[in-house]
């Protein structure tokens, strides 16, 4: 999923490909040279070694979208050609689907870059970082947690100091005098309500709840 996020326009392309097999194993079969492969080969790496990753980002398949593009632009050419191969030129068909992918992606990629300028903390974004930061800004020795699961990200913002807890355990929490951030599935949010946490409002997929620290704290 990621990649065909990440690979757009050219994650469209493969529609085309499916719909006409045939001419795409034919255009394989006829590159005697291998270079086909050889991209193939190169986009389908990055997928396959970060695959067993923990954190997966979108940007892990980075490294391998110069060679899907090359690839995709070479089997959509051959797609209805007499003579399948490389050096073929695109036609009106081929011309008018990476048109429209062209259009689609750039209407989606401005309605993204829109929301992260007037609504950034609105977007579905999997990152801790702007949470973590609002969260230090009130109180820099408050404890971090993720609530009902690890998260890497928030991991990393906040150097190795978040750590996960489930809401079953939340009570004991906050019983405890140190200050406290909670980074919560906005879908839980209704689950916590307690008088002791503060709702800071939203950061992407997660709110931030925070309780000040109590004056048993040292």
């Amino acid at each position: 999923m990621l990649w065909l996020q990440a690979a757009l326009p050219w994650s469209v392309v493969p529609i085309l490909f499916a719909w006409r097999a045939r001419s795409t194993l034919q255009s394989f079969a006829q590159d005697r040279s291998g270079w086909l492969l050889y991209l193939l080969a190169w986009a389908l790496a990055p997928l396959i070694l970060f695959t067993p990753a923990a954190n997966i980002l979108a940007a892990y398949t980075l490294p391998g979208l110069p060679a899907a593009a090359i690839l995709m632009t070479v089997l959509a050419t051959n797609q209805g050609s007499p003579k399948p191969g490389l050096g073929q030129k695109p036609g009106f068909s081929q011309k008018m689907g990476f048109f429209t992918a062209i259009s689609a992606i750039f209407v989606l990629f401005a309605a993204f870059v829109a929301g992260l300028v007037f609504v950034p903390d609105r977007m579905p974004l999997k990152t801790h970082k702007a949470l973590i930061e609002a969260a230090w800004e009130i109180d820099p020795d408050a404890a971090i947690y993720t609530v009902s699961g690890r998260s890497y990200s928030a991991e990393f913002y906040s150097l190795g100091a978040a750590e996960p807890v489930e809401v079953t355990a939340l009570p004991s929490l906050l019983s405890k005098p140190q200050a406290a951030a909670l980074a919560v599935p906005n879908r839980l949010v209704p689950q916590l309500n307690s008088p002791q946490l503060q709702n800071l409002g939203q950061f992407g997929r997660n709110t931030l709840l925070f309780k000040p620290e109590t004056g048993g704290a040292n």
